[in-house]
C-alpha cells in the first residue's frame, strides 16, 4: 500500500469524475475508498470530501509545538538544517 501521492490522488479524482457510483462511495466512505485504491491515510487524519467547482483547496493544520522540545531538536527536524547533532 502506498502513502498519499499526487498520482494516486489524480487517479481517484478521474475515477470519481467518470463513475457516479464511485463518487458516491468516495463521499460516504473516503478512507475505505482511498485505501481500496492504494492510498493509505493514517487514522489520526480526518478526511473530508468536499465536491466543488472552484479551485482545489488544501487545508494544512499546524499542530501545537510539543512541550519540552528544544531549539536544537527543531533545527534537526528542518530539511535545510546544518545540524551536527543528529
Amino acid at each position: 500500500m502506498e502513502n498519499f501521492n499526487s498520482s494516486g490522488y489524480a487517479q481517484v479524482v478521474a475515477k470519481a469524475w467518470a463513475d457516479d457510483a464511485f463518487r458516491s462511495q468516495l463521499m460516504k466512505n473516503p478512507r475505505e475508498v482511498l485505501h481500496a485504491n492504494g492510498i493509505s491515510i493514517p487514522e489520526s487524519v480526518e478526511i473530508t470530501v468536499k465536491p466543488g467547482t472552484g479551485p482545489a483547496k488544501l487545508e494544512l493544520p499546524l499542530p501545537a509545538k510539543p512541550a519540552g522540545i528544544d531549539a536544537a531538536t527543531l533545527e534537526c527536524l528542518m530539511p535545510a538544517s546544518n545540524c551536527c547533532c543528529c
